[in-house]
């Protein structure tokens, strides 16, 4: 693959030589015809046109010459711009300046009058410069043009990057590079560890193909700097903050695309920013120049280049990059003392947006971020459009943004209903303003009280219904498991009778990885919620269903949030175990599937998200404290403690019985749960006491230990591990022990004794 497109390059410059010869002859025949008013057979037209015949071959090679010399054949001629158009003007007059030298020289008689070399230099100009920009035209028809501003000097054009060397000093501070074109990039000068521990993969979170994962990437939170290790001899790369000879900072492109000339086209008008060199793992782009910035190497020459041109930036400009190309880059650019930024994003290209100003600093969620989902929009639209939607938990992470996206499909209405109210008002505020078309009603309330419940579905008669309210927080349900209870389990029989009675056309039930073979109280009520709904659809018109995923990027409580406030406060950042590793998506590829699954929905599904690659938190950890522009261990303290009440050292997101099979969309499967055990059956059943009565009335009376033991009761899978809990001898041995005996009716008596 990459000697054919070595091959081309070097078949597009023959080609491009070959037009510049016909070019230079063209020009200097219709020079002389100019020159003698058109009239070939006149003896003076004869006469001077003889010596050109005599010496047009060697004044070809001259022309050829001068264009090779000034790297006019190693251009990107699809970004030629104004800039371009300058340096075929000096080259030119070169070329003609030199095969007017050659004529002197050799004292041929009669020579070639003046009048000729400047026709012929106007003419060189126009045929040669047409040659180039109908390239670029070209190439914009073909979509893949680029347009970019004149203004750099003509040192800046026939000797790229040669002026910006002189007097620099190594320990300047601030440098840049750009990576474009959807390819792994970045550069940074100096000495470091290697960035990558192929060991842990972080990379899992982000695309299904990343393969590594990215261990020691230094970067700032604040300043979006990325750093390898520090060297503390006298050798290393510790910036001088005194040093003012040049207070531009120096700019490695690393990405010879659109992206990158149009981010070249910025930079010259920006007093800040300098680039000096180029780098593209297209390798038929080595060794040309573009706007003239000349592609030095690949990626792999990123250390040696940002060394030899004093690189002070990296600035990732990949707007389509994976997160596996995005976290190479960063890996290279942590060998070096370069700052790196990050483009955001490909629609920022699209409309024309690319600039300094748009460039970010490096996050953990580029490293982490996965490749864009393809949604069936269509099929959103047929269930969403025109519907009134209710969301539970609106107000959280989760269910703020099934809101943000379900509004893009032009919903009749959507009911935000939470417990919490300010979180509620700002997202009410967010979705009319920019959605002023879309009437939102927010409703505070439990999910727990049915009367109000049973208000709100009578006054809106919702047709779709994402349940996201829940509690998730895993040690402090452990440490609550009656509040648990009644909230995840009671809340959910009531929404989920409240759908049936309402007759609601869809009910998504957002549920988590920690409901599969549960080992904490948070697991376990999300798993009684997912039988609830499964029992629900034995005889109902309600299509009912269950997603069911991991962690999401900077959710609520997640422990990214957690991580960055403990680096900000200096540490230590605490690891709970040095093998733990869970399963991560962003919050709006999480969501999107969801609405998917509910276009997909017939009833009694569970729908498991595509979570990629589990991700070790050690690594995250490291990873987090490097892109703050700290050096774990040394900065900032990695502190192992010990699994939290609850916690397990991975998690899984189906059981074997499920039998996940694919669907239309890549990143969501289907199974079909087991039914509910028969003593959670029998509970919901139970007519004497009344499923409602019991988790109203006695769950919240119950001990911490009672509570745990009636979750074993009506969920045999439940086994709390040995680290989450107090030992199952301890817990034997208890007089507040419950006594299973089978029967809801006996054991509530017995509580309530």
């Amino acid at each position: 693959m990459d000697n054919l497109e070595i091959r081309k390059k070097y078949i597009r410059m023959g080609v491009l030589i070959v037009l510049d010869i016909i070019a230079f002859n063209l020009a200097y025949f219709f020079a002389y015809l100019i020159r003698f008013e058109f009239d070939m057979h006149s003896v003076s037209f004869v006469n001077y046109f003889h010596t050109y015949t005599r010496y047009f071959v060697i004044l070809t090679l001259i022309k050829v010459a001068a264009y090779y010399l000034f790297s006019m054949y190693r251009m990107l001629w699809r970004y030629a711009s104004s800039f371009d158009l300058v340096k075929i003007l000096g080259v030119s007059l070169i070329g003609n300046l030199a095969c007017m030298a050659f004529i002197i020289l050799t004292q041929a008689s009669p020579g070639i009058p003046r009048s000729v070399y400047i026709i012929a230099y106007i003419l060189d100009c126009v045929f040669t410069g047409g040659i180039r920009f109908l390239y670029r035209y070209i190439g914009e028809v073909k979509g893949s043009g680029s347009v970019r501003t004149a203004g750099l000097t003509m040192i800046d054009a026939f000797f790229p990057g040669v002026h910006m060397r002189r007097g620099r000093r190594e320990n300047d501070k601030g440098k840049l590079v750009i990576v474009a074109n959807g390819k792994k990039h970045a550069a940074k000068q100096g000495d470091s560890v290697d960035l990558v521990n192929s060991a842990a993969s972080i990379n899992s979170i982000n695309s299904a193909d990343s393969a590594h994962s990215v261990d020691s990437v230094h970067s700032g939170a604040d300043d979006g700097r990325v750093y390898g290790h520090r060297a503390h001899s006298s050798a290393g790369f510790a910036r001088r903050k005194d040093d003012t000879i040049d207070k531009k900072k120096r700019v490695m492109l690393v990405g010879a695309g659109n992206a990158g000339a149009s981010l070249i086209r910025e930079m010259r008008g920006a007093s800040d920013y300098t680039v000096v060199v180029a780098v593209d793992d297209d390798l038929a782009k080595k060794g040309c120049v573009i706007m003239g910035v000349k592609v030095a190497g690949t990626t792999k020459d990123i250390r040696m280049l940002a060394r030899r041109y004093e690189v002070d930036e990296i600035v990732i400009a990949i707007p389509s990059a994976t997160s596996k190309q995005i976290k190479e880059v960063v890996t290279e650019a942590g060998k070096t003392s370069a700052q790196v930024k990050i483009l955001p994003s490909l629609k920022d290209l699209i409309y024309g947006k690319v600039s300094v100003k748009a460039l970010r600093d490096v996050k953990i969620e580029d490293l982490l971020g996965r490749d864009p989902v393809k949604l069936n929009l269509r099929a959103i639209s047929g269930y969403l459009a025109g519907r009134v939607v209710m969301v539970t938990g609106g107000g959280g992470s989760i269910g703020s943004e099934i809101c943000r996206q379900v509004a893009r499909f032009k919903p009749r209405r959507i009911v935000i209903l939470d417990i919490y109210e300010n979180s509620s008002f700002e997202l009410e505020h967010e979705i009319k303003t920019k959605y002023p078309g879309i009437p939102v009603e927010v409703v505070i309330v439990s999910i727990r009280d049915p009367y109000l419940m049973r208000q709100t579905f009578a006054k809106y008669k919702p047709h779709v219904v994402f349940h996201a309210a829940a509690h998730k927080h895993v040690p402090l349900m452990e440490n609550n498991p009656q509040e648990a209870i009644v909230n995840n389990v009671l809340g959910t029989k009531i929404v989920v009778d409240l759908a049936d009675e309402y007759a609601v056309q869809k009910f998504v039930m957002i549920s988590t990885d920690k409901a599969v073979n549960p080992a904490n109280v948070m697991g376990a009520t999300k798993r009684i919620s997912e039988m609830i709904v499964q029992e629900k659809t034995a005889n109902t018109s309600t299509s009912f269903a269950v997603v069911r995923f991991g962690n999401v990027l900077g959710s609520n409580g997640s422990v990214i949030p957690i991580f960055k406030k403990q680096i900000e406060s200096g540490g230590p950042v605490t690891v709970t175990d040095r093998d733990i590793t869970r399963y991560f998506m962003t919050i709006p590829e999480a969501v999107g599937l969801v609405i998917q699954a509910g276009s997909m929905t017939n009833g009694g599904e569970i729908y498991i998200l595509d979570m990629g690659e589990p991700v070790r938190i050690m690594d995250l950890a490291e990873n987090m404290i490097k892109l703050s522009n700290k050096i774990p261990y040394v900065d900032i303290d990695i502190k192992v403690t010990e699994l939290r009440p609850g916690e397990k050292l991975y998690e899984e997101l189906n059981y074997n019985t499920e039998e996940a099979q694919k669907t239309e969309i890549s990143k969501i499967f289907v199974g079909h749960a087991t039914k509910p055990s028969m003593t959670l059956d029998k509970a919901i059943h139970d007519e004497k006491i009344g499923f409602y009565n019991f988790l109203t009335n006695y769950v919240p009376t119950m001990s911490a230990q009672k509570a745990r033991d009636w979750l074993h009761f009506v969920l045999p899978e439940y086994s709390e591990s040995s680290e989450s809990s107090e030992s199952s001898e301890s817990r034997d041995s208890s007089d507040d022990r419950v006594k299973i005996t089978g029967n809801l009716t006996d054991e509530v008596g017995e509580m309530s004794d």
